[in-house]
């Protein structure tokens, strides 16, 4: 700024710099912390079903050889004429027993990293073969199931047996979070991408309108061990299965909150077309 001989402005000087660079150096600089991030957290995530692994490959079969040799010691003794107060007792055992033995093949299944070839399979009939097997729970606690398949074939590349073992899965899920409820609801929701879209996959929604996820827990339900439900209800294990399966099946797990108070879990899987 420069002022005339009486004391008045004359002229101004303004200088400007171009910080464009600058911005978008900055941008890109925080883009790379967040994928750095994200990396370090998918390492650790790894870094613990590798541990996982490595302890129930060992832990599950030392447990499963004496619980099986328990559980035939106990089915010979159903055959003696014990009391009733015994024999209520050898019943409780059972129970535990095949509670110890679901816990080490749970184990096993969160160890196994033996991918088998994937064959194209619809979609439509794995929900098909999943709900029938829940089939007698549904009834028993006379959950009221939505589902209306599309008429079209699905196409998704798949281990069927694996993916049957999802979707059983997360209806157990469902049913289990609904207990106690008056009106129970468990839907099953498929939705196809549009025949135009350039990434074409699958959602696959089962839903239920029990509790829902507290907050803070819908990303931690997927670690191995890790349970919302009350000490014996539960391994922890089941959510981490599913999860493993989708993703080697090249697809994503996620859940949320939904509109009926319950809770969401929304698969998606690649369609293929061969």
């Amino acid at each position: 700024m420069g002022r005339s001989p009486a004391g008045g402005i004359s002229e101004i000087v303004v200088v400007s710099k171009d910080i464009t660079e600058r911005k978008r150096a900055e941008q890109q600089l925080i883009e790379t912390l967040q994928q750095l991030q994200e990396t370090r957290d998918m390492l650790i995530q790894f870094e613990k079903h590798a541990a996982v692994g490595r302890l129930a490959a060992g832990v599950a079969h030392e447990i499963l050889n004496p619980a099986s040799i328990i559980s035939s010691r106990l089915q010979f003794l159903e055959e003696e004429n014990l009391s009733e107060p015994a024999r209520e007792n050898l019943k409780v055992s059972r129970e535990q027993i095949q509670r110890i033995a679901k816990i080490s093949h749970d184990l096993l299944q969160s160890s196994a990293k033996q991918p088998r070839p994937l064959v194209r399979d619809d979609l439509r009939h794995v929900i098909d073969v999943g709900l029938q097997i829940m089939e007698c729970r549904i009834k028993e606690d006379h959950i009221h199931v939505e589902y209306n398949p599309p008429p079209e074939v699905i196409p998704v590349r798949m281990e069927t047996d694996r993916m049957v073992k999802v979707i059983v899965n997360l209806i157990l899920n469902a049913c289990e979070a609904i207990t106690g409820h008056k009106l129970k609801r468990l839907v099953v929701t498929v939705n196809r991408p549009e025949a135009s879209s350039k990434n074409l996959s699958i959602l696959l929604i089962v839903a239920d309108n029990g509790h829902g996820i507290p907050a803070g827990d819908a990303d931690r339900i997927f670690e191995p061990f890790f349970t919302t439900k009350d000490p014996g209800k539960g391994t922890g294990l089941g959510l981490s299965v599913c999860k493993g399966i989708i993703q080697e099946h090249g697809g994503t797990i996620h859940a949320e909150n939904n509109d009926m108070g319950g809770a969401s879990f929304i698969v998606e899987l690649p369609l293929y077309y061969a």
